[in-house]
C-alpha cells in the first residue's frame, strides 16, 4: 500500500517467493482516489486473486473495500496480512491470516545489538529476520474451483456452519438438487458435501482449541456440533487425540 522501507522490503520478499509464471500486480493508490483506483484495480483482473498485504492495518481496510463494494472475500479475493496482531486480524468482518513474526528472536538479536551499539559498534545493515509462519484465518480459506455452484456451496458452509445445516440446506443455497450438488463434490473435491461440512467445523474448532479457554460445550456450540461427545469424537477421527490433549500440545507449542 503506502511506500515505506518496511513495506518495499516485504514486497520485495513477497514477490521473490512467488512461483515461476504467477503474474505479479502492485496495489497502488494515495489521496482522496486511493479508495477508487484500488477497486478499479482489484475489479480489472477477470480470476480470482490473493493479495498480500504489507501490515494487517492495511489488509483491515482492504477487506473493508472489498466488502463495502461486492468482492467477497476469500472466494473473489483472498487476503493474506502481516504482523498476525490477533486484536486486529481476529475482529474482522473476515478474519485475517497474517504471516507471524519470530519475536522471540527479533528480542534476543535486539538485545545483542544495543549491548554492541553501548560498547561503541556500529552496524550499517540490518538484520532482517524470517518470518515463523502463517497463522490461517477464513480471509485464505479459498479454493481454486472453476464451478460457481461448488463456491457458493462453500461460501454458505463457511457462513453458516454454526448453525444445524445439512445438505439440503446446502445444496438449496447453490441452487443445485441435492445429488448434483453431491456429485460435484465427490468430482471436484474428492469428498461428500457432509464431510466438507465437518472439516470447516472442524478447523474452527481448532481455532478455539489455541486461541481461547472455552469449555468442550461452549465449542461444540459454536462450531455446529451438537453436543460435546459428537465434537470430540468428530476432533478425534481426524486428528487422532482427544481436544483437550490437542489444546494441551498446542499450548506447549
Amino acid at each position: 500500500m503506502s511506500r515505506d522501507p518496511v513495506g518495499e522490503a516485504r514486497c520485495k520478499a513477497f514477490r521473490e517467493a512467488l512461483p515461476l509464471g504467477v503474474n505479479f500486480c502492485r496495489l497502488s493508490g494515495s489521496g482522496a482516489l486511493k479508495r477508487k483506483k484500488i477497486l478499479a484495480q482489484l475489479e480489472s483482473f477477470s480470476e480470482p486473486v490473493a493479495v498480500f498485504c504489507k501490515s494487517d492495518d492495511d489488509a483491515a481496510w482492504l477487506l473493508n473495500l472489498c466488502l463495502d463494494c461486492g468482492l467477497s472475500v476469500p472466494s473473489r479475493v483472498a487476503l493474506l496480512a502481516t504482523d498476525n496482531n490477533r486484536l486486529i486480524c481476529e475482529n474482522q468482518p473476515v478474519p485475517l491470516s497474517s504471516v507471524n513474526h519470530d519475536l522471540e528472536r527479533i528480542g534476543y538479536e535486539g538485545a545483542l545489538r544495543l549491548d554492541s551499539i553501548i560498547n561503541g559498534d556500529y552496524f550499517e545493515e540490518a538484520l532482517l529476520i524470517p518470518p515463523t509462519g502463517v497463522t490461517k484465518r477464513q480471509s485464505t480459506d479459498a479454493l481454486a474451483i472453476a464451478d460457481p455452484s461448488i463456491v457458493e456451496a462453500l461460501n454458505f458452509m463457511n457462513t453458516n456452519y454454526r448453525r444445524s445445516i445439512g445438505t439440503d440446506d446446502i445444496a438449496a443455497a447453490a441452487a443445485l438438487p441435492r445429488r448434483s450438488l453431491e456429485k460435484r463434490f465427490k468430482e471436484l473435491l474428492h469428498k461428500s458435501v457432509h464431510e466438507a461440512l465437518v472439516e470447516i467445523r472442524l478447523n474452527n474448532a481448532q481455532h478455539f482449541l489455541e486461541h481461547g479457554h472455552s469449555s468442550m460445550a461452549d465449542i461444540a456450540a459454536l462450531c455446529g456440533f451438537c453436543n460435546a461427545p459428537h465434537f470430540s469424537r468428530s476432533f478425534k477421527s481426524k486428528y487422532r487425540l482427544s481436544p483437550l490433549k490437542y489444546r494441551k500440545q498446542s499450548c506447549l507449542i
